[in-house]
């Protein structure tokens, strides 16, 4: 699988940078989760505050740094730069890549997936990543209703007028997502198997409307047109809670 689940909303994250090996969380605070991010530092291409982006999306001349990330049963994220970094991409079409730092200059767009990874603490991690055509962003946030809290691990898709799928991505420790999709891109929606069943309402509020992701048709609109740069949506999609009132039936699905 590309994405480990973190079955748990973080009320509040705390980014730090850390050293060394495969050490534990703090006494009484294990580490819950240990996986690959991809880093996108001071880009001019997004406004989030949050550097994480899928990598599933970078584009031709990204410079993205792989870290090690860990993540604590309370929800503290901290980062680790390690050393030892390999691609699946032999050819090394895809982009150039540091192995002592986990940087990478991405380079020629393709539909392939390659894996990116490092051993940390003894143990091999990885992610997939893609390189894409150099085309519009779109950015935003996958919220908590009433509450505001970032959702992680979210996976939305990305439509054409025509329905077909055209791009992908997950939400990242905050909630946010930053996607690469095509200018044809008009619609989204939220696959509902990455919505936790126990946790939220399998329904999603955007600009004041209902969308239902069990109904493939029921999608929300992008800015329209999409611009060559970032397209920030103008609303976040927000999830309501299985402990909070039920949201009322899809209104956003004709």
């Amino acid at each position: 699988m590309r994405r480990t689940f973190l079955p748990l909303v973080f009320a509040s994250i705390c980014l730090s940078s850390c050293g060394g090996g495969g050490g534990g969380g703090a006494v009484g605070d294990p580490i819950l989760l240990t996986r690959v991010e991809a880093i996108f530092p001071g880009s001019a291409a997004t406004t989030d505050a949050a550097t994480v982006i899928d990598a599933l999306n970078l584009q031709s001349g990204d410079s993205v740094q792989f870290l090690i990330v860990n993540y604590t049963q309370s929800g503290v994220r901290t980062t680790t730069t390690v050393g030892g970094w390999a691609t699946s991409d032999l050819g090394g079409g895809s982009g150039a890549l540091t192995p002592g730092t986990g940087a990478f200059a991405a380079g020629s767009a393709g539909a392939t997936k390659f894996t990116m990874g490092a051993t940390f603490g003894g143990t091999f991690y990885s992610t997939e990543y893609k390189v894409t055509p150099v085309q519009p962003r779109v950015q935003g946030r996958v919220v908590t209703a009433f509450i505001g809290t970032g959702i992680t691990d979210i996976h939305i898709w990305f439509y054409d007028a025509v329905s077909a799928q055209v791009g992908e991505v997950t939400s990242d420790f905050s909630g946010s997502f930053i996607a690469s999709v095509p200018g044809t891109a008009t619609r989204f929606h939220l696959d509902s198997a990455s919505i936790p069943p126990l946790t939220y309402y399998r329904s999603y509020g955007y600009l004041s409307l209902i969308y239902a992701p069990t109904i493939s048709t029921c999608t929300a609109p992008l800015p329209s047109p999409l611009s060559g740069g970032t397209n920030v949506l103008p609303g976040s999609v927000i999830l309501t809670r299985s402990t909070d009132t039920p949201p009322p039936p899809p209104t956003g699905c004709g």
